[in-house]
């Protein structure tokens, strides 16, 4: 019957001091991760001598992870196959952001 989990002798309580190996004996290597963030603003009248309503409004768009590159999977996460505390399970996430400075 096979385990849930490609490694053997595993104990999620001992990740610290445990090493880690696959089912054929080698060791466990989580691969590469990299995330590409980008983020565009704006503000209006920043410079203007005379102010309009609308001036010092800006304007954010951005998006973090561009590529959705997925989080890396870890044998001895317990939940989602992976450690949330140092990667990013959402995938590609894109904001706005509307600010007026008065």
């Amino acid at each position: 019957m096979g385990t849930a989990f490609p490694t053997t002798g595993n104990n999620v309580n001992t990740r610290l001091t445990s090493t880690y190996r696959a089912a054929n004996g080698s060791l466990w290597k989580v691969p590469a991760y990299y995330t590409v963030d980008m983020q565009l603003s704006y503000e209006f009248g920043k410079t203007k001598e005379t102010k309009d309503w609308y001036d010092r409004t800006r304007v954010t768009v951005g998006v973090n992870n561009v590529s959705d590159n997925l989080a890396p999977f870890i044998s001895s996460g317990s939940e989602d196959n992976t450690d949330k505390s140092t990667y990013d399970i959402l995938g590609r996430f894109v904001y706005f952001e509307l600010a007026k400075k008065f």
